[in-house]
């Protein structure tokens, strides 16, 4: 399945926006980008069978840490040892208990700063409709071992990880009433 490119739309009042591009472009490596911003999540399967899940933005404003992460990386030889001081999270994801499939992120979406392009056409797409703008897009990856079901107004993205279902609320995590 790599160089497989998918799409997340949301229909709002009759529009198309796409929010979601989510590409597998190595065996071992999916990439979930926000098309509105800089910032994209990557998955990596490891030689162990887990999986680094790493959240990384362009634009992060740095942080406490950022420069130490910056040095040890230039330390150890990393290729690209600046893009270190740009991530928001990097780490191993874990079971939780009584929690189905692996959270993600969270991400508040804006829907007045993107726009449907031809090159969406020709993609898989996968369509869920909000009543709101902004709204929040919380993500997961629902595994064989960590299964999580897409509830009501939700997308999900077969890919060789699992599914990665995207499901939009309100700001403030409520689901939407769309009746």
């Amino acid at each position: 399945m790599p160089n497989v490119e998918q799409y997340v739309i949301a229909n709002y009042r009759g529009q198309s926006y796409p929010i979601i591009k989510v590409f597998e472009d190595k065996p071992d490596q999916l990439i979930v980008s926000f098309i509105s911003t800089r910032h994209h999540l990557t998955l990596h399967k490891l030689t162990t069978g887990q999986i680094l899940f790493t959240s990384h933005s362009e634009t992060k404003e740095t942080g406490v840490w950022d420069e130490e992460r910056v040095r040890i990386a230039t330390k150890l030889g990393y290729r690209q040892p600046e893009r270190h001081g740009q991530y928001y999270t990097q780490h191993i994801l874990t079971k939780l208990a009584n929690y189905p499939g692996y959270f993600l992120i969270g991400r508040l979406i804006d829907l007045d700063s993107t726009k449907y392009k031809k090159k969406y056409h020709c993609a898989p797409k996968y369509y869920f409709n909000v009543e709101s703008t902004p709204f929040r897009a919380v993500i997961h990856l629902s595994t064989p071992d960590n299964y999580r079901s897409t509830h009501g107004n939700g997308a999900a993205l077969p890919t060789t990880f699992g599914k990665i279902i995207v499901e939009p609320t309100t700001r403030d995590g409520s689901p939407f009433n769309l009746t």
